[in-house]
């Protein structure tokens, strides 16, 4: 054994460059498990933000059109005035599920974290789809009697996404 060591000094740095290496893999994979945990907490608060944008709207232009709807028999300038301000409520409303959507949409996540990223995708497209309807009312105050399964079909896709998302980050850690 002496015979073959002598004057050389035993090679060891091929061990400590695999050692960092998989250090510095496994630090990878805890931070970006760490990142998807993170983007989808942000989304997840983020929807919960929206749903309750989306009730508190929903809530203001129902509220405001039971208050209205005895006024629907009263004579036309009556009518048309109460139902302005239905109108005008929905509008308002709309514009604070705009700035909601604003607030969803601009959460960053990683391009490779394709479950986060169809969650957040899937909210906006819910909040868009609230605002839509709020616009509609705004314009036809009729519009409160179309059917809203569109609208819970969305929420339910997003709801949906956001389980998968948080399986996604569950699954990273």
């Amino acid at each position: 054994m002496e015979v073959l060591d002598a004057g050389r000094a035993p090679r060891r740095w091929p061990w400590v460059a695999v050692l960092v290496l998989v250090i510095l893999a496994a630090s990878v994979g805890w931070a970006d498990g760490r990142a998807r945990s993170d983007q989808t907490a942000a989304v997840a608060a983020a929807a919960s933000k929206a749903e309750l944008d989306i009730r508190t709207a929903d809530a203001k232009v129902a509220s405001i059109r039971v208050y209205a709807s005895p006024g629907l028999f009263a004579p036309g300038d009556v009518r048309d005035g109460l139902m302005l301000l239905v109108r005008q409520t929905a509008a308002e409303q709309a514009d604070v599920l705009v700035e909601t959507r604003a607030t969803v949409a601009e959460i960053g996540v990683w391009p490779w974290h394709e479950n986060q990223r169809l969650a957040r995708d899937a909210v906006v497209a819910y909040v868009d789809q609230w605002a839509e309807f709020l616009r509609q009312v705004a314009l036809d105050d009729e519009a409160l009697t179309m059917s809203r399964t569109p609208l819970t079909r969305a929420g339910e896709s997003a709801r949906q996404a956001l389980g998968a998302a948080g399986d996604d980050a569950g699954a990273a850690r």
